[in-house]
């Protein structure tokens, strides 16, 4: 791992996606982040990227909506 702490960003896009970016923002400057929107890439096999992503980083950073705790893919990460 890097010397910079490392964190994933998940939350629902469904009403959690602005927060999240502000989230990336305020955080960038301090911490190496992992956000699917700024991550992947087309083509991407974006399940296995998301696995992937979620066992290098040092922490999982919940942004917690009501669409997020029905989440399929957030229950998942």
């Amino acid at each position: 791992m890097s010397s910079t702490p490392t964190i994933f960003i998940s939350y629902s896009r469904r009403d959690g996606h602005e927060f999240a970016q502000s989230l990336r923002e305020q955080l960038k400057d301090e911490f190496a982040l992992w956000q699917d929107v700024v991550a992947l890439q087309g083509g991407d096999d974006w399940w296995e990227a998301i696995k992937g992503a979620i066992e290098r980083v040092d922490t999982l950073l919940l942004v917690i909506t009501k669409k997020a705790l029905l989440s399929h893919f957030v229950r998942r990460e």
